[in-house]
């Protein structure tokens, strides 16, 4: 999310079955959402079943490597931007 013009963002993990964010962090890209799984552990990562992205190459990366069994689905918007 960006939260101020000329790019400044907020990365933001939300737990869609409980509706609630329960992770952000200053920045974006790999090594942002790389510290949110390892905070999260290996075992949980493991029991991720999907995750939503934009599509950003940091965070399919990062997904890729933590959550491997996780579906990766990509937004509409950023979709049909591609």
């Amino acid at each position: 999310m960006a939260w101020q013009l000329w790019h400044h963002y907020v990365t933001y993990v939300v737990d869609i079955d409980r509706r609630k964010v329960i992770w952000n962090h200053d920045g974006r890209g790999k090594a942002v959402l790389d510290s949110f799984y390892e905070d999260l552990g290996a075992k949980h990562c493991a029991k991720i079943e999907a995750v939503a992205s934009d599509g950003a190459r940091g965070f399919l990366s990062a997904t890729k490597e933590h959550a491997k069994n996780a579906l990766i689905v990509l937004d509409h918007f950023h979709v049909k931007k591609y």
